[in-house]
Parts: C-alpha cells; sequence; structure tokens
C-alpha cells in the first residue's frame, strides 16, 4: 500500500462520519434550545421580581390595626347599619385585611408597618372590620316600666304562678331564627316599619319550641326577655306563644349597657334571685349572674336540633331543687 492511501486512510479515521456530525449537530442544538428556555425563564423571574417590589400606583395600601368591632355571638350596643338595628344580634360586615396586619400589634405605627412591602398581596378574611366611619343615629328607646317600692321590671307574681320558680327565655337564636333576608320556607312573616320604610322579617322557628313552650309553661313562670326592639319581637311572640305561657315580655330598654353589651340583669326583675333561671345562647347577657345561667347554642337552621327538647327533663329536675345555683354554678 502506498504512502498516499496510508495518508487517506489515516486522514478519515481521524474526522467524523456522517452520523456521528448529525448526532453531534442534534445534540449541541438540544442544549442550545435547554440554555435559551432557562435564560428565559429568568429573565422573567428577574422581570416579576422587580415588578413586585418596585412601588407602583396600583398597590394596595395595607390597613393596619383598624379598630375591631364585637363579636357578632354577643348583643352588642353598636351603631348598626340598616333595619338589622331591631334585632338582637346584628352581624358585623367583613372586609379584607392583610395577613401580616392581623398579627401586628397595636402599638407598631402606620409608618413601620408600610416599611414592609413583600407580602401586600396576600389578603384574607381575617378578623371583622366595620366598613364605614359614618354613624347611624340610635333608635330611640321607650321608657321602662317600673313595678313596686323596688322599681322591679316584673309585676307581682300572679296567683296561678306562686310556688312557681321563674325561667327567663332569650328569642333570637335561642326559640326562633329571623332574617331579611329570603328564608324559605320560614314560619312567619313580620312586617315592621323602620325609619318610614316597611321591611319583611322572616322567622323560622327552632324545633320542638311548640313543645318545649307547653310544657314549660305547666312548671315555671315564663318570661321572655331579649335585647331586641319591641316592634319586631312583639309580634314574633304573638304567634310563637300558642299555648299563652308567656307571662311577662321585656325587651332592648330593660337591658342594661355594660361595656357595649347589653346584659339582662336578674337582679331587676323582682324575684328571689335562687328561683330565677335564664336561658340564653349570648354568655354576655348573663355575665352579672353566670350561676343562674342555662347555655345554649346559637340556632340559624339546623332542623335536626334538639336542644330544646333535651333541655326539658332537666329544667324538670330545676324546678324542683330549692336554689338553682348550687346546680348550675360551675365553681362549686
Amino acid at each position: 500500500m502506498s504512502t498516499k492511501s496510508q495518508s487517506a486512510k489515516s486522514g478519515n479515521r481521524g474526522k467524523p462520519s456522517f452520523f456521528q456530525r448529525l448526532f453531534g449537530n442534534f445534540c449541541s442544538c438540544f442544549q442550545d434550545a435547554q440554555i435559551e428556555d432557562h435564560n428565559e425563564k429568568d429573565a422573567t423571574a428577574s422581570k416579576s421580581r422587580k415588578t413586585s417590589l418596585s412601588p407602583t400606583l396600583n398597590t394596595p395600601h395595607r390597613l393596619s390595626h383598624a379598630p375591631r368591632s364585637s363579636d357578632s355571638d354577643t348583643h352588642t350596643h353598636t351603631t348598626t347599619q340598616g333595619p338589622e338595628r331591631v334585632l338582637e344580634s346584628p352581624t358585623p360586615a367583613r372586609t379584607s385585611v392583610s395577613l401580616e396586619s392581623a398579627f401586628t400589634p397595636s402599638n407598631v405605627s402606620e409608618r413601620e408597618v408600610g416599611e414592609e412591602t413583600e407580602l401586600e398581596s396576600n389578603h384574607v378574611h381575617f378578623r371583622e372590620q366595620p366598613t364605614e366611619v359614618t354613624e347611624t343615629p340610635e333608635i330611640p328607646l321607650p321608657e321602662v316600666k317600673r313595678y313596686g317600692d323596688g322599681q322591679w321590671l316584673l309585676p307581682p307574681i300572679a296567683k296561678e304562678d306562686e310556688g312557681k320558680k321563674c325561667l327567663i327565655l332569650d328569642l333570637d337564636e335561642t326559640l326562633v331564627h329571623s332574617s331579611f333576608k329570603y328564608i324559605e320556607p320560614a314560619d312567619y312573616v313580620v312586617s315592621i316599619e323602620i325609619d318610614g320604610v316597611y321591611h319583611d322579617v322572616r322567622v323560622v322557628k327552632r324545633p320542638g319550641v311548640d313543645l318545649f313552650l307547653q310544657r314549660m309553661g305547666e312548671i315555671f313562670e315564663i318570661v321572655v326577655f331579649t335585647a331586641s326592639l319591641a316592634k319586631y319581637a312583639d309580634p314574633v311572640l304573638d304567634m310563637l306563644d300558642n299555648f299563652q305561657v308567656v307571662r311577662h315580655r321585656l325587651f332592648r330598654e330593660a337591658c342594661c349597657n355594660y361595656e357595649g353589651n347589653f346584659v339582662k340583669d336578674l337582679s331587676q326583675l323582682g324575684r328571689n334571685l335562687e328561683d330565677a333561671i335564664i336561658l340564653d345562647n349570648s354568655p354576655s347577657s348573663y355575665i352579672f349572674h353566670p350561676s343562674h345561667a342555662v347555655p345554649i347554642s346559637s340556632w340559624f337552621n339546623d332542623m335536626h336540633d334538639m336542644e330544646l327538647l333535651d333541655l326539658i327533663p332537666f329544667l324538670e329536675h330545676l324546678s324542683r331543687v330549692s336554689d338553682v345555683s348550687t346546680v348550675l354554678n360551675l365553681q362549686l
């Protein structure tokens, strides 16, 4: 073999074949595509990071330690907007606040809060806030009628109720649930006038309330004590009290305003405290006499609820003890 042919073979052996070059080009293109895609992602992430860190005119202002409204489960003495003012438990509106501001201490200034700029977009319904600061004039309340030298809320006990203990019943969320919104089916619809406008209130009875009232009327002097207004509660009780067992009705004007709550002071009734029992879904209503209270859960729409019927045997037992506080006082 000649030197020329040998050098040609050695030269061919050093050069890549056609398929090797094709495979190499494919791998090179694939690597270039990966690098370009990675660069585009880095550029997009960098751009979005700069955008989120840079303040703009559309950046929402954080709400920091705004005044908190009271709990919706309590009977609060607040200036509630709209017709809900006549009901016992108005529900405050909720607004969106940032997650960070919900945990911000009240002694931190708005300037310090505003310097934390990274997490402006995480907004949750975290706590209750008033939607507006506009004041609504309170509904004027009538004078409370008093009885006897002690200026009691109740008249002397009737002859047919002598020897019975006094059972004080709450109305809203204890015996019934009422709403200005549409409820189907509603047991009653009450039309009431508020600020010159008539509103329909739809009322639903708690399961077992009829049997409960009938049995309790046989062994107790029944008093309905509500923080609602009489213009709403009176027509509701007219329809609810089928067996005419409610001896007396007390409304918002008979409540005490204590730290923003409507409190039902049992010592003002004119009945012996050892014979007084209050059944109420709101603990703030009986904070003056917790050892005379039978708690019950707030009821809204659970038609399988049986609490009223379950309480009948227990209240029958309470009607026979000498002092109800010896049974109801949880601290003993």
